[in-house]
């Protein structure tokens, strides 16, 4: 009988081990409303230090070409990823300043089994299928989170030519075959339901086998979304320091964080019920 609690309790503990591995980073869009103000900016970085994570990956249209929002971004105690968005590389010399800082346009990492696919939504349509292709994960254990600028699941807005306002293809026209293989896209522009709905932080669409986000922010509040993963799936929670700093949570925080204590009540459980066991004996 002590044996088989003993085999539940290390099950138990197995399981606690395995579901606490989970991963999060924050991503940050459309941020030059709040990162060209002073006072904005610092309340911005103050929050994402307090954050419980690691990575932070700021998806466009956040001046990063300009020195002094540049050199306060490099306060950060986490990890910093960038992407740019149109207003990085409008004008030219505004994109040459971006690179000069940042050192990429586009670049893919994996951390833990998450497959990171920082894409420069502004460049031509070869150039971006090529990218995805070369960088995207074939393996069942891996997800593919593809973060972009522009929402290319979309075509509300299209401009003639690459590295404009807008980006200059259809989704149509993006490599089906590779597309179906993305999990996530995580898109930085304005939130396309922002105008209608102001205190909407992020939207979510399905694009193909994947969820498509929209995280950037208004022109006005401090908001930014925390991604959560953990058994094979993000979870998004949407922040905002609007309003006396009072931060919106989502229902699926609840949810989140009472799958990750279950384990341990489980193993907590276990061990009241082995001892009960031997005090019998």
């Amino acid at each position: 009988m002590t044996k088989f609690w003993l085999l539940i309790i290390c099950s138990s503990w197995y399981l606690t081990i395995n579901t606490s591995t989970a991963q999060s980073f924050i991503v940050v869009g459309h941020g030059y409303p709040v990162l060209r103000d002073t006072e904005k900016r610092m309340k911005l970085i103050n929050a994402l230090n307090q954050e419980d994570t690691e990575m932070i990956f700021f998806l466009g249209d956040c001046d990063f070409f300009q020195e002094e929002i540049y050199n306060d971004i490099l306060t950060l105690n986490k990890k910093v990823y960038s992407i740019p968005g149109n207003h990085d590389i409008v004008p030219e010399k505004d994109r040459y300043q971006y690179i000069a800082n940042i050192g990429y346009l586009d670049t893919c990492f994996q951390s833990g089994k998450m497959n990171f696919i920082l894409l420069n939504s502004s460049a031509d349509i070869n150039s971006i299928n090529l990218f995805l292709k070369k960088n995207m994960s074939m393996s069942d254990t891996m997800i593919n989170i593809v973060l972009t600028h522009h929402r290319i699941w979309t075509d509300n807005k299209l401009s003639p030519i690459p590295y404009s306002d807008h980006k200059s293809y259809s989704y149509k026209q993006l490599d089906t075959n590779i597309v179906k293989e993305v999990d996530y896209f995580i898109a930085g522009n304005v939130n396309r339901i922002k105008k209608t709905y102001p205190r909407n932080i992020y939207s979510v669409d399905i694009f193909y086998n994947s969820l498509a986000y929209s995280c950037g922010m208004g022109y006005e509040d401090i908001e930014y979304v925390k991604f959560n993963y953990s058994n094979g799936s993000l979870v998004a929670i949407p922040n905002s320091l609007a309003k006396a700093n009072k931060t919106y949570i989502t229902k699926e925080k609840s949810d989140q964080s009472i799958s990750s204590i279950l384990p341990w009540l489980i193993t907590g459980l276990s061990l009241v019920l082995l001892v009960i066991v031997l005090i019998k004996k």
